[in-house]
């Protein structure tokens, strides 16, 4: 009865934090949404309203992500996992909802509830979901991060189609063109927009809020965690006395471990566990079974097992991840893909419109998005937990994807609307990856012990890449147009491409 209500409690928590993380598909329906708002901040709110400059919404709801991390560390301290997490998410929920009414008044203050509380309190929430993920899920974390991240981009699907079935129902066009950028100018569409801002607030909220429900804190990692791996080793050992040669078991049962194939495991000192089998059989017998237990272990190699391996990795300290060459490559990389992220969620169909004029196919291409990532984040998930592709493999992939697309971003819309789509969502599956990998990494190769910090330092990657793109990508628009924007973004990922690609002392991950 107590096993059955810890699996019941076990997974009850796995499906409250793919509800957590319901505020992340802000980032996956802000692409659809802001072309209305930018729309209503030209063209209809109040004379005084245009104060700031939009785009640093975006920017700084991802910026504020990092240092959202740390400030509620204390927070967490002092109140536990769960209660912090309500709090922030009051916080961040309530600054959603507040903007539908600052939007109609100034950009500023929009940037300042949308963009940094709402940020701010994501950054949190998507790493407490994270916590509570690699506290029940065990081995199988990289998958269930992966489904967890993928939750709400599904939630984004039905959100983009709610947008623009609410605001723009008839399929009206972009008519007003603005330098290099189209707007809605229609009465009908632009009065509407406050409201879809506080409709996505509250559903946002009505998530989180079954999530928290959901949840339990989990259970606490062995403190003598030194005794373990001995334990697990003695017993795999005992497992080879009775394998036959092919390292089957002797009712049939296949007991060689990925682990044991893959030759960047330990090797296994083999001198001991022969002299402690020796130990308890007869003389006549030793000279086969040694030669016997030989032939077993060097045909296996390593009698680590993935779970073993897992569990035994070392917890490093934020000063010692802030040494490793290790740190640097994830963090290079979350600034790479985070300008592509900005890019995409705010751009794609704000440069769409200027030559596709069909919003209804725009729509349908943001409600794509989340399909195609969620897609993505599962299968390099479930991947990574298989040891199929390792971190460092994932790394690189998603870094020449971002480089290519990038590259022919300025071209493809005039080519061909389904060209234009198709490069969209294979940029949405190499953006994917973020939170997949920092999420995983930061667990296989720091260790859990300072999760929760070590997972702000390295977002914290993201964190450079907003704030400075929020100074950059506008005056560059303006001054070079579209083709350079997107060739900077193609460029920058190339370079931490070849850093990623031969880093000489990449060995951990």
């Amino acid at each position: 009865m107590l096993q059955r209500n810890e699996k019941f409690t076990k997974y009850c928590s796995l499906i409250g934090a793919h509800f957590i993380m319901a505020p992340l598909s802000f980032l996956w329906n802000y692409g659809n949404l802001s072309a209305y708002m930018d729309s209503y901040f030209q063209l209809y709110c109040a004379p005084d309203c245009v104060d700031f400059d939009s785009q640093w919404i975006i920017n700084t709801f991802l910026a504020c992500a990092c240092p959202g991390v740390f400030l509620s560390w204390f927070i967490l301290k002092k109140v536990g996992l769960k209660k912090a997490g309500i709090i922030i998410m009051f916080i961040a929920n309530f600054a959603l909802i507040a903007s539908a009414w600052t939007l109609q008044v100034s950009i500023a203050g929009t940037v300042v509830l949308m963009g940094i509380l709402n940020g701010m309190g994501m950054g949190p929430t998507v790493c407490i979901g994270f916590v509570y993920i690699n506290g029940w899920a065990g081995k199988n974390s990289g998958l269930l991060i992966g489904t967890a991240t993928s939750a709400p981009t599904i939630l984004s699907i039905a959100q983009n189609q709610i947008i623009t079935a609410y605001v723009n129902p008839k399929n009206l066009k972009a008519d007003t063109l603005l330098g290099v950028r189209a707007f809605f100018s229609q009465r009908e569409i632009l009065e509407r927009v406050p409201a879809i801002v506080l409709i996505l607030g509250c559903m946002g909220l009505g998530f989180q809020m079954l999530g928290y429900f959901l949840v339990s804190d989990p259970p606490p990692a062995d403190k003598d965690s030194s005794t373990e791996p001995d334990n697990k080793i003695n017993g795999d050992l005992q497992n080879e006395k009775h394998k036959d040669a092919d390292g089957y078991l002797a009712n049939g049962v296949h007991q060689i471990s990925f682990y044991e194939l893959n030759s960047e495991s330990a090797p296994v000192n083999t001198k001991e566990p022969i002299k402690h089998y020796l130990s308890n059989t007869n003389d006549s017998d030793n000279v086969n079974k040694v030669d016997l237990e030989q032939k077993t272990l060097q045909k296996n190699h390593f009698i680590v097992n993935s779970e073993m391996k897992s569990d035994t990795v070392r917890s490093y300290t934020p000063l010692e991840i802030l040494q490793s060459g290790d740190f640097y490559a994830l963090w290079l990389f979350g600034v790479a893909l985070g300008f592509g992220l900005i890019l995409k969620n705010n751009y794609y169909k704000q440069f769409g419109l200027l030559y596709i004029n069909n919003d209804l196919f725009l729509t349908l291409v943001g409600s794509l998005i989340p399909v195609f990532a969620s897609t993505a984040r599962v299968i390099f998930g479930a991947c990574i937990d298989r040891n199929i592709l390792s971190i460092q493999d994932c790394l690189v992939i998603s870094l020449a994807a971002n480089s290519f697309l990038c590259a022919f971003w300025f071209f493809a819309p005039q080519i061909n609307n389904i060209l234009y789509m198709f490069l969209i969502l294979f940029m949405a599956c190499s953006h994917a990856m973020v939170h997949t990998i920092v999420g995983t990494g930061v667990a296989k190769v720091f260790g859990p012990e300072h999760y929760y910090i070590n997972y702000g330092l390295v977002y914290s990657g993201s964190f450079v890449s907003a704030i400075l793109s929020a100074f950059v990508v506008t005056p560059l628009r303006h001054a070079l147009g579209w083709f350079w924007l997107f060739a900077s973004c193609s460029s920058l990922s190339a370079l931490v491409l070849v850093y990623t690609a031969f880093y000489k002392l990449w060995s951990t991950i």
